[in-house]
């Protein structure tokens, strides 16, 4: 069994101490170059999925496969859920003292807080998004989120929440820019706001097939806006995204100017829509990772998998595509059900990768070797010069294939999101199709070096 060495680093508090006070620049933001592999499992030897009980809540259980601690944080009955929102989003905040799960199927749904170091349930929050994965953390204030209001009094507002006060405030309404009636959203595909916390992208109706994308900084007021929909290369079901620095915006399979009007180029994807994560690299420049399974129309940079591949990075700096997981590594034609989080952004270039394998089903009860990655969750550092892709756990969720839920079995998909410093992971599991979604916690050996 290979494992991960790694250097020696201030507590994760400490660090923070350094590098959290609000104002900071962005480099200030980032933390040492700990190696978050330390102790886990770097090999690629096919792997049975132990069988091993639902915890309680609160109880951490040890991956008997793997030998990471989970906790089962959440304390849902049969046919509820509490889940991280999306692997695209960040859960914790900025000084990781809190934590937010999407509460479903109770009595009280909705988004909820939790401890982020104790991981104790504190309350249901006071907000409404307009759909549950869209709130955007502050990168440097422990207490603020934004969201655009679904729902009540602040109907179609972008609204600033204090956790620590429980107050709303009001920042902007756009509608002179959508309407009264359209209230604007992220689309699908919402990605973590970028670093600046100054840029945020949305969409609304305009007619028929036909939508307004527009950015807006909060600073200034300023909005950029791009026609998307019929008639154009956007589609419609998307809106403008930010990457990480603010220099670009994503769109279908577009990297455009900060101001939306001109393209900086067009990514080399066979598939721009699959599961995919905005982040940076470890050299601070702008990516898209994402999973594919379709061939680059361009070969991706020459590429041996020719952009296939269960992580593939495409560098907006450069305008290059790298796969990073893939066939010619050793690894199988990526399994159905993956995602990626790549939102550490106090530790760029690592990237989280969560996979089902949708059809494979029989490996949860035949104690055979699994075919590679099949219901693991794996912790990529892209740095070219020290790339490693490590193995942390099997969620043992069924997701979409539950038989037994009472709830909307999309919720079921793990959706593994990765902590600002890197050191946690989040999941969400049925266990096992046990009839519930629970949430679970993983600290990386790092967490406490």
């Amino acid at each position: 069994m290979k494992t991960r060495e790694t250097l020696t680093g201030m507590s994760l508090f400490a660090m923070y101490a350094l590098a959290s006070s609000v104002g900071a620049s962005d480099d200030d933001l980032r933390l040492d170059d700990m190696d978050l592999c330390h102790g886990l499992r770097a090999d690629m030897e096919e792997v049975s999925v132990k069988r091993l009980p639902k915890p309680a809540p609160g109880e951490t259980v040890t991956d008997s496969t793997f030998g990471t601690q989970i906790t089962r944080i959440s304390a849902m009955g049969f046919g509820e859920v509490a889940k991280p929102v999306y692997s695209t989003m960040q859960a914790w905040n900025a000084d990781e003292s809190h934590l937010i799960l999407y509460h479903s199927g109770g009595s009280d749904s909705g988004h909820h807080l939790y401890d982020g170091e104790n991981y104790k349930h504190k309350r249901r929050l006071n907000i409404n998004p307009v759909d549950l994965e869209q709130f955007f953390w502050h990168h440097r204030d422990p207490d603020i989120l934004y969201y655009m209001s679904g729902h009540g009094e602040y109907l179609g507002k972008l609204m600033e929440y204090n956790v620590r006060t429980d107050t709303n405030t009001p920042l902007a309404s756009f509608d002179p820019l959508c309407g009264e009636k359209s209230v604007p959203e992220s689309g699908n595909g919402v990605m973590m706001s970028p670093i600046s916390d100054d840029l945020l992208g949305f969409r609304c109706d305009l007619k028929g097939d036909q939508k307004l994308g527009f950015s807006y900084r909060l600073s200034t007021g300023k909005v950029s806006t791009l026609v998307i929909g019929e008639g154009t290369p956007y589609d419609p079901w998307t809106a403008p995204q930010p990457s990480t620095s603010g220099r670009y915006f994503f769109a279908t399979e577009h990297v455009l100017t900060e101001d939306l009007k001109s393209v900086h180029y067009e990514i080399d994807t066979g598939q721009w829509h699959s599961h995919a994560s905005l982040g940076q690299l470890g050299n601070g420049d702008d990516a898209l990772f994402i999973a594919s399974y379709h061939e680059s129309p361009r070969g991706c940079s020459g590429s041996p998998d020719k952009g296939i591949g269960s992580l593939v990075v495409h560098n907006f700096d450069k305008k290059s595509c790298e796969v990073i997981i893939g066939e010619s590594m050793g690894y199988n034609y990526p399994l159905s059900g993956t995602h990626v989080s790549a939102v550490s952004y106090r530790r760029p270039g690592w990237a989280l990768v969560s996979t089902i394998g949708y059809r494979e089903f029989e490996y949860h009860s035949n104690d055979k070797p699994a075919p590679l990655l099949f219901s693991e969750i794996n912790l990529v550092n892209t740095d070219p010069d020290d790339r490693v892709v490590c193995r942390v756990a099997h969620h043992r969720s069924y997701g979409k294939d539950s038989e037994t839920d009472q709830y909307h079995p999309y919720f079921g998909e793990p959706h593994a999101t990765i902590s600002p410093s890197g050191t946690r992971l989040l999941f969400g599991s049925d266990w096992y199709d046990s009839g519930s979604v629970d949430a679970y916690v993983i600290e990386l050996p790092a967490h406490n070096r």
